[in-house]
């Protein structure tokens, strides 16, 4: 592009120093009126301006009738009325007996809701968890997943560990293991985890 395509398309040192769409608005209707800039250019400043003014300040008080004053008013009628999921979760125990060979809790009964949060003891004997589940609370079997590889969850003693929600969906009754089915890991003492669940 030659230097004189690029003076064309140069903003004017008035349009430059205008701080609000008003003062844009009125810089541009003066440059249209003279002919002094591309006239390309000031169409789409004026398009820009008019977005602008359409969007709002964002402000404590939005310009009337924008987008911004209208979502405003959505918020403020919405106040009140979202729960926050998190605000409803219940909090259980599963026992690990210590001394068990077996490494496995009592059944844990998690209604409608899902396991999210597991929060382990701070004397928890090395080893990663495994689980049984059941629907019915009486047979239990050994928890997967669709590739065939018991599900594991990697834990240490004092940490809360998340656990993805979809991976509980419809698990109704739980045990919970130390080790792994193949190799479960006896616990010197009583271990209890913490469990959170969510709706």
């Amino acid at each position: 592009m030659s230097e004189a395509n690029l003076r064309d398309f140069a903003l004017p040192a008035r349009l430059r120093d205008a701080d609000d769409p008003a003062k844009i608005a009125a810089v541009v209707a003066t440059e249209e009126a003279t002919g002094s800039t591309k006239k390309g250019l000031l169409s789409r400043i004026v398009g820009f301006v008019d977005l602008l003014s359409r969007i709002g300040e964002v402000q404590a008080s939005p310009t009337a009738y924008t987008l911004l004053d209208r979502l405003k008013t959505i918020a403020a009628a919405l106040a009140g009325t979202l729960t926050v999921q998190g605000a409803n979760s219940t909090t259980a125990t599963a026992t690990i007996t210590g001394g068990d060979a077996t490494g496995l809790s009592g059944a844990v009964d998690c209604g409608s809701a899902r396991l999210a949060l597991i929060i382990m003891p701070a004397g928890w004997t090395a080893a990663d968890l495994t689980f049984k589940e059941s629907v019915d609370n009486s047979t239990f079997v050994d928890k997967y997943d669709a590739y065939g590889v018991e599900y594991t969850v990697v834990c240490a003693a004092s940490r809360a560990i998340v656990i993805n929600l979809p991976d509980f969906l419809g698990a109704r009754y739980l045990k919970f293991r130390s080790g792994t089915s193949g190799t479960p890991v006896t616990q010197s003492g009583n271990r209890v985890l913490t469990l959170v669940l969510v709706p």
